[in-house]
Order: structure tokens, then sequence, then C-alpha cells
């Protein structure tokens, strides 16, 4: 009985919120982990830190102060590695960056992998033909495709990734994998287009930055990217084991 409550009370949080054994796993095993916090879940300017564990297995913080922004209308709980939580919900269209615990996709930029240095994450080279779909109804819902691959096209709405200058450098943001419609899709780390000027879902800084942190990445450390407003992830990182 006494293993049963202390098994209780460390899958239950701070304020109400419960950790589940999922969230905290996926924790555990990664090596490496992307934090972004904005002040509110309304607030478009955040700062991205990139953490490692060393030795002992407690985070260091290894690339600090990275000024970023998310969503034109700030943030909302998306569907990642984190329990169902109190507060907005990402929807499709609502113009806000996914809130959550989520594990990395695919890179991708408008150059040959080549061109990026000591690189060991997936890439994928954009095309004319590579198309992000963000149509709900479409079976290739919140996916990126080669459409030349596609025999029988179904979306009505989707973008091509090769005429976005923003996608130079990017990353996705695995928001969404069941691909729940209207949930949201294509959340990316991506280039910015201006310091103060949101992004319509996805996380963006300058060029460089994403660069650094395509090359940072190591498939074996199993990296998580961490979104969330400041007083969310004070209330939960120590139930977590977030970065302090």
């Amino acid at each position: 009985m006494r293993y049963l409550f202390l098994l209780i009370c460390c899958l239950t949080s701070v304020s109400g919120f419960t950790a589940l054994p999922k969230v905290v796993n996926s924790i555990a095993k990664a090596k490496q982990i992307i934090v972004v916090k904005t002040e509110n879940w309304d607030q478009k300017q955040g700062e991205l830190n990139l953490f490692e564990r060393d030795n002992n297995g407690n985070w260091k913080n290894v690339h600090r102060g990275v000024n970023v922004v998310v969503g034109q209308k700030g943030m909302a709980w998306g569907i990642g590695r984190h329990p169902q939580m109190r507060g907005p919900v990402k929807k499709e269209g609502d113009l806000k960056s996914p809130a959550g615990v989520f594990t990395l996709g695919t890179a991708f930029g408008h150059t040959d992998r080549r061109h990026i240095k000591e690189l060991r994450w997936p890439y994928i080279s954009i095309t004319c033909s590579t198309l992000a779909i963000n149509d709900p109804k479409s079976l290739y819902y919140n996916k990126i495709i080669d459409s030349t691959m596609v025999a029988s096209p179904d979306w009505t709405q989707s973008e091509i990734m090769s005429l976005n200058p923003f996608y130079l450098r990017g990353l996705v943001i695995d928001h969404n994998e069941g691909r729940l419609p209207k949930r949201g899709s294509c959340s990316f780390l991506q280039v910015w287009q201006f310091v103060d000027f949101g992004t319509s879902g996805s996380t963006a800084m300058n060029a460089n930055e994403i660069t650094y942190i395509i090359n940072w990445l190591k498939p074996d450390h199993h990296p998580l990217i961490i979104q969330l407003p400041i007083h969310i992830y004070d209330q939960i990182k120590t139930s977590w084991e977030l970065p302090n």
C-alpha cells in the first residue's frame, strides 16, 4: 500500500497536473532537449535554450538565449508526448504554435544535405514537388510529401514548400502524429520573417540558429522539443524532470 501511495504521488504533479508515464519516460530517455518558453499563452516572442545531459545525468545548458517567435496568436496545447492538460487547445488555422512535449521529425531545406556540415539527422531536400498538406480531409494531412509519388491526390489545401523562403532550413515538430482532423498540421522550426512577426503555427528564428540545431541533434540521444509558457513550465518542471 505504501508503494502504491508513493507511485501515485510521483505521477501527480503540482497544481493538479497529472504527469502520465508517457511523458516521464520520454523525458527520461532523452539526452537532448530544446526548450522554448514564452511569457504567456498569447505572447509571440520567446526564448530557446538547448540542453544536454552530462555524465551524471543532469541537464546542462549548452546553447542559451536564442530569440524566437511562435504563432501570431501565441501557443495552445498540441498533441505530443504529454498528457491532456487544462488550457487552450491547438486547432487548424488558429495561428498558434503547439505547446507541449514533442519528438522531432525530419530536417529539410532548399539545399542538398551535403551543404550542411556535421549533419547526423534525417534530412530531405525541398524540390518544386515537395508539399506540406494542411487539408484535414486528406489522407496525407499533416505530412510532407513528394507530389510526384502520389497517384491520386486527395487534397485541396497544401503549401508548395519551395516557394517559401522561410523553409530555407527547417525541422519538423511531431505535433499531431495521429493526424487527427483539424487539430493542427505542419508545425516546424523554421526561419523567421522578422523578429517581431509571428508565424502561422511554427517556431521561427535566425537561419544560422536553425542550422546549428540541426547539426547538434543526435538520433541516439532521442531529442525532444518542449514549448510552454513560463508559468506552465515552472509548474510541471519538477514532476516531469525538466531542466531547471
